[in-house]
């Protein structure tokens, strides 16, 4: 069930790489243990190759809730 929120793409002034970043939640479940949510923030970075948009670096991160 995994949630993704979008924040802003930006363009390189040239047209030929991009990034976007935003926000993620799930919940994954490893056999025989209760399911867990996670939730985090991402990067992806793309690059125009012959046209079409490749995407070259992936990257995510957990964000931890506060403790109170």
């Amino acid at each position: 069930n995994p949630k993704i929120t979008p924040g802003a793409v930006e363009f390189s002034d040239d047209g030929t790489m991009a990034y976007d970043h935003g926000t993620y939640q799930m919940t994954t479940a490893m056999p025989g243990k209760k399911p867990t949510n996670e939730s985090g923030a991402f990067l992806n970075v793309w690059r125009k190759v012959d046209g079409q948009w490749k995407l070259v670096v992936e990257m995510s991160t957990p964000v931890t809730a506060p403790r109170m």
